[in-house]
């Protein structure tokens, strides 16, 4: 059996688990590592994603070379797996009685390509960054500002 086909089967093994448990509901999110100057470590590559969950046991899987860490917010309080497991680049970690607002950091090497699923017997939500609600809304005034624009231009023709 092939690396890749052993590492989908253990995400299967993992998500099959979990949906036997109850009610399943999973996300799939990917990004890369962005470069970021760690005093202590260098130029290493961080990504931070804010995940919502209500009350249930979760199964992350990380494929790529990224180790994760997940956190309460807004206290920033470490969270330890119940148990994990790894083979090559995929690695399983299993919580259980997840609750609220946390976030999961991923630290690996400056531009490395990874993806992050989340398997869980309650609902998982990625919960939007601040920076995507300004990009939003900023995009939104411009399309009234050029809606706006063609109103008086018809207006003043007419």
């Amino acid at each position: 059996m092939s690396m890749q086909t052993k590492k989908w089967l253990l995400a299967a093994v993992a998500a099959a688990s979990m949906a036997a448990a109850g009610t399943a509901s999973a996300i799939e999110l990917t990004g890369s590592l962005d470069p970021t100057v760690v005093p202590p470590l260098g130029t290493v590559g961080l990504d931070v994603l804010a995940l919502s969950f209500t009350p249930g046991d979760y199964v992350v899987s990380i494929v790529g070379p990224a180790s994760p860490s997940l956190f309460a917010d807004p206290s920033n309080t470490f969270v330890n797996y119940t148990s994990s497991m790894g083979m090559g680049s995929l690695y399983t970690y299993f919580y259980s009685g997840l609750s609220g607002t946390y976030k999961l950091s991923l630290l690996g090497t400056a531009g490395a390509d990874y993806k992050v699923s989340v398997f869980g017997t309650g609902t998982v939500s990625v919960v939007p960054e601040p920076e995507s609600l300004a990009l939003a809304l900023g995009g939104l005034g411009v399309l009234g500002l050029l809606g706006r624009r063609r109103l008086s231009n018809a207006s003043a023709q007419g």
